[in-house]
């Protein structure tokens, strides 16, 4: 899907905001041929080893810069239990320790007010007068956010293996075991930016 955006935005300069490889292998010789085709796109990696993957395929060294969710300042109540398990059920999920968790951990499926937000937030950007869509968005991803923060609180320790969990736990200050995920992304991030999330530590 990005791609087809790319392509189909000639002489538009594109800034890709930061993101991390997976998969990329499968998708190498069209991404360099679209890339090379709008010639005004700048790559950002979420962390070095994407970087490093980018640089190697593509022979084009992305920015490197961390994800945009370390600037949130999201108030949340006190804890009400000891620990809350974030764990992944789809295709990203690693083997060790999800089948042995699942009858006591969450994903963010599982959240009724997400999927309400996502459905009726989808019906009103469909109604929206194109002027006021932008402003909807940023109300939907702000509840959106807020909704997954307070979940999160809820916990004294946040045992996740959710990239965006363990940065939002780190936000509200609570006490994060990160678990890599099937791709490795996870540890990469806490390997390049570990010292901006001081109260995660990668379990194993």
């Amino acid at each position: 899907m990005r791609l087809r955006v790319i392509a189909a935005m000639a002489g538009n300069r594109i800034v890709q905001l930061p993101f991390s490889v997976a998969g990329l292998d499968e998708a190498l010789e069209p991404t360099r041929k679209v890339l090379a085709a709008h010639g005004n796109v700048t790559l950002i990696a979420r962390e070095a080893h994407s970087q490093a993957v980018v640089a190697r395929l593509l022979g084009e060294r992305p920015l490197l810069a961390p994800d945009a969710a370390h600037g949130l300042r999201l108030p949340v109540g006190a804890p009400i239990r000891d620990e809350t398990r974030l764990l992944r059920r789809d295709r990203e999920a690693a083997a060790s320790g999800t089948r042995i968790d699942a009858g006591d951990s969450w994903d963010w499926a599982d959240l009724p007010r997400l999927r309400w937000l996502n459905r009726a937030g989808k019906a009103a950007l469909a109604l929206a007068p194109a002027a006021a869509a932008p402003a909807l968005r940023d109300r939907l991803a702000r509840a959106k956010v807020e909704t997954a923060a307070a979940r999160l609180a809820e916990g004294q320790t946040v045992v996740t293996d959710r990239l965006h969990g363990a940065i939002l736990a780190s936000v509200i200050g609570r006490k994060t075991v990160v678990r890599d995920n099937a791709t490795g992304k996870v540890a990469a991030y806490l390997q390049t930016w570990g010292k901006g999330l001081p109260s995660c530590r990668l379990d194993g």
